[in-house]
C-alpha cells in the first residue's frame, strides 16, 4: 500500500493486519505501469486462454519440491523456509498452492504468445515452477534454463521428458546456504526443445556455452542484486544472446528497492539504444509463490502492445 504521510498509530494498525506501507521510488512515480491496460486487455481471448492453460498445468503437480532434495541442495532451490511451510501472510500464496491472480507466468506466456519462433531462456529456474508452465505452453518453442542448482527432479517428472546430461569437464566452486564454498559442474541437461544449463551465473564459463544463441524472451530472476543485474547484461551482449532481428522482450522480477529498479532502468536503457527503440516499465504483480513484488519489462517490436 502507498500512503503519504500518516500518523504512526494508523501505521502501526495497518502494519498488523498484513499492509506494506512504504514510499514509493521515483522509479515507480515515473514508469508504473498497469499490466491489464496495457497487456490483457488489448487481447482477452488470449489472456483468458493462457490464465486457464497455466492452472491446468500447475493441478498435476501437487508438491513441487521435496524435504530431502532442499535439503541436498545448495540454496534450498531458492525458496524461502516460510512458503513451504505454510507460515503466510495476508496476501500471500504458497510454494505447492495455485494462485488465483494474476501472475507474472500469465503475463510472461502472454507475451511469449505474440512472439514467433519463441527462443526462451530463463535465468533462475528454482524448483521450476514457472518454466514448467512455459513449457507447457510452447512444446514447439525452444526453452532454456539457467540455474545453480540440479534441475529439480520433481520438475523433471512434470515434464515428462528424459533431460540427458552433457558435462563440460569445467568445476566451479560457489556459495551455498550453508556458508561453506561447493564445487558443481558446469553441464546441460537436454531433451529436443528443452535445456536446462547448470552453472553459475557470474562466471564468463557458463554464458559461453550459451554463446551465439540468439534470444528473443529472456526472463532475469537469477541472483537480486544490482551488480548481477548489469554483470548479467554484460555477459548477454558480450556473448551475443539477445535477438535485434526481430521482436525482443526482456523481464526482470524482484525489483524490490531503488537501487534493483536502478539498475533495471540502466539495463533497459542500453536496450533501447542497442534496438534504437522500445518500451520499459515497472508493474505489480503476483509470482508463482509468495506475495506481489515489482516487475521490470522491456519490449521491442510487438505492434499494439505496451506503446
Amino acid at each position: 500500500m502507498v500512503l503519504g504521510p500518516i500518523g504512526p498509530a494508523l501505521k502501526s494498525v495497518l502494519t498488523k493486519r498484513g499492509y506494506n506501507l512504504y514510499r514509493p521510488t521515483v522509479f515507480e512515480r515515473s514508469i508504473l505501469r498497469s499490466t491489464f491496460r496495457d497487456w490483457f486487455g488489448e487481447d482477452i481471448a488470449t489472456f483468458a486462454r493462457t490464465y486457464a492453460g497455466n492452472r491446468e498445468a500447475l493441478a498435476r503437480v501437487k508438491k513441487w519440491a521435496r524435504a530431502e532434495d532442499l535439503a541436498s541442495s545448495l540454496w534450498r532451490y531458492g525458496v524461502p523456509e516460510q512458503w513451504d511451510t505454510g507460515q503466510l501472510d495476508i496476501g500471500e500464496t504458497g510454494l505447492n498452492e495455485i494462485e488465483s491472480e494474476i501472475t507474472y507466468t500469465d503475463l510472461i506466456a502472454f507475451i511469449c504468445s505474440k512472439i514467433n519462433d519463441l527462443r526462451y531462456l530463463e535465468i533462475g529456474v528454482s524448483v521450476g515452477k514457472n518454466f514448467y508452465q512455459i513449457c507447457r505452453q510452447f512444446p514447439k518453442g525452444r526453452l532454456v534454463g539457467l540455474d545453480i542448482e540440479m534441475p529439480n527432479p520433481v520438475l523433471q517428472e512434470a515434464l515428462g521428458v528424459n533431460l540427458a546430461e552433457h558435462s563440460t569437464g569445467i568445476r566451479q566452486l560457489v556459495d551455498s546456504l550453508s556458508g561453506q564454498k561447493k564445487t558443481v559442474e558446469l553441464s546441460t541437461y537436454s531433451s529436443d526443445n528443452i535445456t536446462y544449463l547448470r552453472g553459475n551465473q557470474l562466471s564468463n564459463d557458463t554464458w559461453s556455452v550459451l554463446n551465439g544463441q540468439n534470444f528473443n524472451f529472456i526472463f532475469s530472476d537469477g541472483v537480486h542484486s544490482p551488480d548481477a543485474l548489469n554483470s548479467e547484461f554484460e555477459f548477454l551482449t558480450s556473448h551475443e544472446l539477445i535477438d535485434t532481428s526481430g521482436p525482443f522482450v526482456m523481464y526482470w522480477d524482484d525489483l524490490v528497492n531503488f537501487e534493483m529498479q536502478n539498475a533495471f532502468n540502466q539495463c533497459a536503457s542500453r536496450l533501447k539504444e542497442i534496438f534504437s527503440g522500445g518500451w520499459h516499465g515497472l508493474h505489480w504483480i503476483h509470482g508463482t509463490y509468495g506475495s506481489r513484488r515489482l516487475n521490470g519489462l522491456f519490449v521491442n517490436g510487438l505492434a499494439n502492445f505496451a506503446s
